[in-house]
């Protein structure tokens, strides 16, 4: 991960611990001794866009709720770098971003919704539920259905009451437009969930 000169091996070596994170046991023990997250973090910013592609997909493995990396992975900045991933012109990192913070999102508690929020904002977030992407809708109604979603520390109404806030009137319109999407299927099944956390 820390090889100087050598993209190529530098590639490979992220490749194999997005392998070994699909593993709980060792995402949970090898993956937290070999201290591998501060390296992860580092290769978002890589000169290659190949390696940025890769470290971001291992960090949505990694930053999953059951991984005791994933405070490492959203403190200090991390959650900023990756909103920053949306913003990217490849496809393929804004994809990896949005699967993270979705990732990031799941049964988190109310201060890392909050973080997320803050860093992405609403308007934005509506913006990617009525993405021309399929995949990109996907993803986006999916974080939306976990930060409404109450939390095991918090009230119902702490969790909805911000996006309701927020999002205000426009949130009816993107539900709305997801639901009556005509491809792909999982678009509309998507804003059903987030329609059902909401009610």
């Amino acid at each position: 991960l820390n090889h100087p000169a050598d993209v190529a091996i530098v590639t490979a070596a992220v490749k194999c611990i997005r392998s070994l994170s699909r593993s709980v046991r060792i995402l949970r023990r090898e993956l937290v001794n070999a201290n591998v997250v501060a390296p992860l973090r580092r290769l978002l910013n890589a000169d290659s866009l190949d390696i940025r592609r890769q470290a971001s997909a291992c960090i949505c493995n990694m930053i999953l709720d059951f991984s005791p990396m994933k405070h490492a992975l959203l403190s200090d900045g991390g959650i900023v770098a990756l909103v920053a991933l949306l913003l990217s012109e490849d496809a393929e990192l804004r994809l990896n971003g949005l699967w993270a913070l979705e990732n990031a999102t799941f049964n988190s508690d109310e201060a890392v919704k909050a973080d997320v929020m803050n860093a992405l904002g609403f308007e934005r977030l509506a913006a990617l539920c009525t993405h021309v992407c399929g995949q990109v809708s996907e993803r986006a109604l999916n974080l939306l259905r976990n930060l409404v979603f109450p939390s095991r520390s918090s009230s119902k109404e702490g969790q909805v009451n911000p996006v309701f806030q927020e999002m205000g009137e426009n949130l009816v319109p993107v539900l709305t437009a997801a639901l009556v999407a005509s491809s792909p299927a999982g678009v509309a099944e998507n804003a059903l969930y987030v329609v059902c956390n909401v009610a």
